[in-house]
């Protein structure tokens, strides 16, 4: 079953901007489920992202009107299936699929789903994208940036780490001058290790045949938090 809620667009959205809008609005669903987060940590879990992808075929104008909807979209073993598109009138402009885990805060581990969690959701199984391929970053590929991040307390969210939007902006941050004004259709994000208060991140930038890949390690580059890629347009 789609939860929906309308949005009037007040600015000219980034490309974070749009994953906030999707997050925001599944959070809100949380909510009339009666499974927000401060209920989720009262019964010792949290929910991360594992890895989304995004699809933009353009981003909402000022004072334009959008909805957007999100749904569950099945279960399986340790992972949970959730999408998202924002329309306007009856033109999808946006959609994700995301992937969630979710995380015994004891173990600081991701669990598989109990039931009673899975029985709060009414699944639609239909999904923007069918898999989220794994994202490898290939030896002929040439490197192009690297650039190191300090991570800012405006950047941690509530589970106290990154916000997963920031990511974006880091990324966007991190491409060399002659790719500044491309315009970021297409996103994919797999997270291995939470980056948290305190952290300074690697980030090498390479470039591929049709995108651009960003490799996510810490100072020393001994931990793998995540990879990347936006395409080239």
């Amino acid at each position: 079953m789609k939860y929906q809620k309308e949005y009037i667009i007040n600015k000219d959205l980034t490309t974070s901007d749009i994953t906030k809008y999707f997050i925001n609005t599944s959070n809100e669903e949380s909510i009339k489920l009666n499974l927000d987060n401060n209920k989720l940590i009262e019964l010792g879990y949290t929910w991360m992202i594992y890895k989304w992808r995004v699809n933009i075929n353009r981003k909402p104008i000022v004072n334009e009107k959008v909805i957007v909807n999100t749904w569950a979209s099945g279960f399986k073993n340790l992972y949970a299936f959730r999408e998202f598109e924002m329309k306007s009138k009856d033109e999808i402009i946006s959609k994700a699929s995301v992937v969630f885990i979710l995380i015994d805060l004891k173990k600081r581990k991701p669990i598989k789903i109990p039931e009673d969690i899975m029985n709060y959701y009414t699944c639609d199984e239909m999904r923007n994208f069918e898999n989220i391929d794994r994202i490898n970053i290939k030896d002929d590929f040439e490197k192009i940036n690297t650039c190191i991040y300090e991570v800012k307390k405006s950047d941690i969210d509530e589970n106290n780490h990154v916000n997963n939007s920031v990511y974006v902006d880091i990324m966007k941050d991190s491409l060399p001058d002659e790719f500044k004004n491309m315009k970021i259709k297409n996103i994919s994000i797999h997270y291995m290790k939470e980056i948290k208060l305190g952290d300074t991140v690697n980030i090498d930038v390479f470039k591929g045949k049709d995108k651009i890949f960003f490799d996510f390690k810490s100072y020393d580059t001994s931990i793998k938090h995540a990879r990347a890629w936006v395409s080239i347009n």
